[in-house]
């Protein structure tokens, strides 16, 4: 996997995190992937376990 397609992948599940964080915080409110939360962030994690060297 190239340098580029990593990072892509780590600002891919940075963004995942950040979304999660301000839906919980209730300043977004996204009805059709509210109950996947928990989920997202478990992608997100594995998404930067798959980058890691």
């Amino acid at each position: 996997m190239s340098n580029k397609t990593r990072s892509m992948i780590k600002w891919i599940s940075v963004i995942i995190v950040v979304l999660c964080v301000i839906m919980h915080l209730q300043l977004i409110i996204i009805p059709a992937i509210i109950a996947y939360k928990t989920w997202l962030l478990v992608a997100a994690y594995v998404m930067l376990l798959l980058t890691s060297k």
